[in-house]
């Protein structure tokens, strides 16, 4: 299994149904399932072809009676009192638009591949409380977002909003490699700058990722109030 599936696969807990929407070739799924982590499970995927192929890997339990594959656009033929669905390998983009056309999970395991800002946003937009927000390294850094509907919707520093609460707050060597390669770049894009004003905002940002990146380094974690 690759290895952005195992650690997506480490944040399933135990649950009644689980639902993996975008499932591609079922590999969580079977996860979930041979581990007991879901009395049942719900395979879901836009593309028929792929879904094939998770029916392949899944036929002993669908023949078991504990698992269905659909063929759907995003949760729309997933049912609203599902315990958990794992919505994984899509543009933040993306996700935000299917949980705002459909409905917002119970609990939720989501994998932006991109903009993980606009799913942390709409997130706390919309009452959910988020649980562990990290990023972690596989074949690439990865942002990984575990959130719940709540009573009372949490709330997050501009900071936080950007980078995730938990990799601010607890070191995380992914995320110290996340920052060393988004300040090469800032450092490159400085270099090739023809105009003043615009270098001057560009090292600003170089500053700010800096501090971060030395106070996560020094051990100064956990204020995330700017």
């Amino acid at each position: 299994m690759k290895e952005r599936l195992t650690v997506l696969c480490g944040e399933i807990e135990p649950c009644d149904t689980f639902a993996d929407v975008g499932c591609d070739h079922g590999f969580c799924m079977e996860y979930a399932l041979r581990h007991g982590l879901c009395r049942y499970g719900i395979a879901a995927d836009i593309s028929e072809h792929a879904l094939r192929t998770a029916e392949r890997r899944l036929a002993r339990f669908v023949n078991q009676g504990r698992c269905r594959l659909v063929v759907c656009d995003g949760l729309a033929a997933i049912p609203k009192d599902v315990d958990l669905v794992m919505i994984a390998g899509m543009g933040g983009d993306l996700i935000c638009r299917i949980l705002d056309k459909d409905f917002i999970p119970r609990r939720m395991i989501l994998q932006p591949m991109t903009d993980a800002r606009a799913v942390r946003e709409y997130l706390l937009c919309h009452g959910c409380r988020i649980i562990r927000d990290k990023v972690f390294a596989a074949d690439r850094i990865y942002d990984l977002i575990s959130a719940e509907r709540a009573s009372e919707a949490d709330s997050y520093s501009e900071r936080e909003l950007e980078f995730g609460r938990d990799n601010l707050r607890t070191y995380n060597p992914a995320f110290c490699a996340k920052l060393e390669k988004l300040m090469e770049l800032q450092r490159e894009y400085i270099k090739k700058s023809p105009k003043e004003s615009v270098s001057e905002s560009l090292r600003q940002r170089l500053l700010y990722l800096e501090e971060i990146y030395d106070g996560i380094r020094n051990g100064n974690i956990g204020d995330t109030r700017k």
